[in-house]
């Protein structure tokens, strides 16, 4: 893409604009990489160069915004500047301008007339606010009443009485020890939950069922896995199995073995399956 599709020129600038006033003036447009001053006499010329050309198209539809109040003209870089002499009038044109009603010339586009309205609003609103401080102001104003409710706060120990007034609370009512038998019994009824479906034949088998469909997937994934390392292996020019890696892995599939016959965790499997069943009945 030219970089003179990212490039406007904003002319018929009057020396009152500042390289900032066209910063802040097309901020909205998009990122402006840099602006290039041709002062003039008595009008002079700037070269904006954006970010991308999105942001180039937009800033050229402000075209007769007011800068220093003042309009202006912009245009694409990458386009052919338009004359600004006039063309000849026609015979039609010329009885017009004869005639008691003036020639009216052909009014802007409403994008064009509303951003240039929205530019130069927000140019003035910037002015405004630097002119009087307001952002400066309600920045000092935020931040002194912070430290004021902060102070307000350390003097009649608000906080601190608060907590005060909760830990009279939690001593009078015992809200900490109720809120731990009330945890206790739920964790009892949990358990009780558990006892019930297991004595339901259908449950304990579904249990056994689930607990050995997890099993085989277990075992699935462990064979894929070791395919998986052995062609790793193979790829990288590696013995596909040595004495120590056989051995390391004859070791873990025979404690993978005991450790899923141990009753412990076959129990602990059927709880938390026991659990779900009855959620799901």
């Amino acid at each position: 893409m030219p970089i003179e599709d990212r490039q406007v020129v904003v002319s018929q600038l009057c020396a009152a604009a500042s390289e900032q006033t066209l910063r802040d003036f097309f901020a909205f447009c998009g990122t402006i990489e840099r602006v290039e001053m041709h002062p003039g006499e008595p009008l002079g010329e700037a070269l904006l160069t954006f970010e991308t050309e999105q942001a180039a198209s937009t800033a050229s539809l402000l075209s007769n915004a007011l800068i220093a109040d003042k309009p202006i003209q912009v245009r694409i870089a990458s386009q052919p500047q338009q004359s600004m002499a006039p063309a000849p009038a026609s015979e039609s044109q010329t009885a017009a301008a004869e005639g008691s009603q003036p020639v009216q010339s052909a009014p802007a586009s409403q994008p064009s007339q509303f951003a240039a309205w929205a530019a130069s609003a927000m140019l003035a609103v910037k002015k405004f606010d630097e002119s009087n401080h307001i952002s400066e102001t309600a920045k000092g104003i935020a931040s002194e009443f912070k430290s004021a409710v902060k102070a307000f706060d350390e003097t009649h120990g608000v906080s601190r009485s608060v907590k005060g007034k909760f830990d009279e609370l939690d001593e009078k009512h015992n809200i900490k020890e109720k809120y731990s038998q009330t945890k206790e019994a739920a964790k009892q009824k949990a358990a009780e939950l558990k006892a019930r479906a297991m004595e339901n034949d259908a449950v304990a088998n579904g249990v056994m069922a689930m607990q050995e469909a997890k099993r085989e997937v277990s075992h699935k994934f462990s064979e894929f896995e070791d395919d998986y390392q052995a062609a790793m292996r193979e790829k990288q020019g590696l013995p596909i199995h040595s004495d120590a890696v056989l051995l390391a892995e004859e070791d873990y599939a025979e404690a993978q073995v005991q450790r899923e016959s141990s009753p412990d965790v076959i129990q602990v499997e059927a709880d938390d399956e026991a659990v779900k069943a009855s959620g799901n009945q």
